[in-house]
């Protein structure tokens, strides 16, 4: 292989690899373009619009591509320059290594017949010896090229000449053509024919008019904008489709208030479940739920739209007439969850506020108190429990009235 035919795929592969990376930049700026986002190499932050997806394609695109197609052409102008070149002065066929033709078998000798000396040939084309006109006479080689008798190669394809003259049987040399020997009359041997030696055809890159740059970043360019096209739509349905999808979320989270999804979201827990209303809790929405089964109080907040469990609390509170109340009995302006249930043939409750920093049941008396207290109920913000005293007996008992206040230094219900 020479190295006109190593350079010209170099400069195919050149082409063809700024093609594909500028195919890549337009797709990649395309769908930038549409969604949104920093446009690669260039950095600019773009918001993505249909209408700058659309000015992209038809275009920016377009510029992008073209100033990539003349870079290119400017890049490889050197290569195709001297590919160019080599192929004007450079090329030339090879030249096939002539092979003597076999010597003719020596003619039969006869006691009656004498024999004639043998002609020698003219060695040169001034040669006027014996055969002169052998040495003037035009012969054409088999591609139709004329060439003196005396060559035994054609000058001009290199392909083996046939021969100025046959012999006969008796060894009798005579002019090519006849049929019959002109001394001793015996049919002359029709000339052995032998294959031309035809020129190697050209290498397929030996010439730039079989490759040009041009007519690849053409073909490119064309298949850069379809691919952006196509891209670009695909991008706009997924766009549309996603901005109809926010759309509908956020008409639904428009409409659809906390409360109003607290309460598709207690359909959906085990039956029976309790559920207190909503409050805000350091403007959180902020829920309660339990159920008899469970020995546990959720905590729930509103958070992105949806509700979702946050904190469990024990819940030390029967199982029977389950209740929750949500209501400020701490005095910290925030509201508490008092949870009642019926126990032990009496009703017991527990507070679960968020007044100490976290959620937990607080204790009555002391700091390290009982966290149930009997008959809690609430009047405005204070609670208030109605405890037996036991007299004469716990059946037949009164039910006093006990005041507590909350010591948020030690965090416990102080009974008044």
């Amino acid at each position: 292989m020479n190295e006109t035919e190593e350079r010209q795929p170099v400069v195919k592969a050149v082409a063809i690899l700024i093609g594909l990376a500028a195919a890549v930049f337009d797709t990649w700026c395309t769908v930038i373009a549409f969604v949104g986002g920093r446009l690669p190499i260039i950095g600019i932050e773009v918001d993505g619009s249909i209408g700058l997806g659309i000015l992209w394609i038809i275009v920016i695109g377009p510029i992008v591509v073209t100033v990539c197609y003349w870079a290119s052409l400017i890049l490889m102008t050197p290569l195709v320059a001297v590919v160019a070149a080599r192929d004007r002065h450079g090329y030339s066929p090879p030249t096939p290594t002539a092979t003597p033709r076999p010597s003719p078998p020596p003619p039969p000798t006869s006691p009656s017949t004498p024999v004639a000396p043998p002609r020698s040939r003219p060695t040169h084309v001034n040669d006027r010896s014996v055969n002169e006109v052998d040495s003037d006479t035009k012969v054409q080689c088999v591609n139709g090229h004329e060439n003196p008798s005396s060559y035994s190669f054609c000058g001009v394809c290199g392909s083996e000449m046939p021969p100025s003259a046959v012999r006969c049987a008796n060894g009798h040399e005579n002019p090519a053509g006849q049929q019959f020997c002109g001394e001793c009359g015996e049919p002359l041997v029709a000339p052995r024919t032998t294959q031309a030696h035809q020129a190697p055809p050209m290498p397929r890159w030996a010439s730039p008019h079989r490759f040009s740059p041009t007519r690849v970043l053409i073909f490119v360019t064309a298949a850069i904008l379809l691919v952006a096209v196509a891209v670009g739509f695909w991008a706009l349905f997924l766009r549309g489709d996603s901005g109809r999808s926010a759309s509908k979320s956020s008409s639904a989270s428009a409409s659809s208030s906390p409360e109003d999804s607290w309460a598709q979201t207690s359909h959906s827990m085990p039956p029976a479940s309790v559920v207190s209303a909503v409050v805000r809790v350091g403007g959180i929405p902020t829920a309660a739920t339990t159920y008899p089964s469970s020995q546990i109080v959720q905590i729930w907040a509103f958070h992105d739209s949806t509700w979702a469990p946050q904190h469990d609390i024990e819940r030390v509170a029967g199982s029977n007439n389950l209740q929750i109340l949500a209501a400020d009995v701490t005095g910290d302006g925030v509201p508490d969850f008092i949870v009642s249930g019926t126990g032990a043939n009496r009703p017991l409750g527990q507070v679960v506020s968020s007044a100490s920093g976290v959620w937990r049941n607080v204790p009555f008396g002391t700091p390290d108190g009982d966290t149930l207290t009997e008959n809690p109920t609430v009047q405005g913000t204070k609670l208030i429990s109605y405890i037996d005293n036991c007299v004469p007996d716990c059946a037949r008992g009164t039910l006093l009235p006990t005041l507590w206040t909350y010591d948020s230094e030690h965090g416990y219900f102080r009974a008044q």
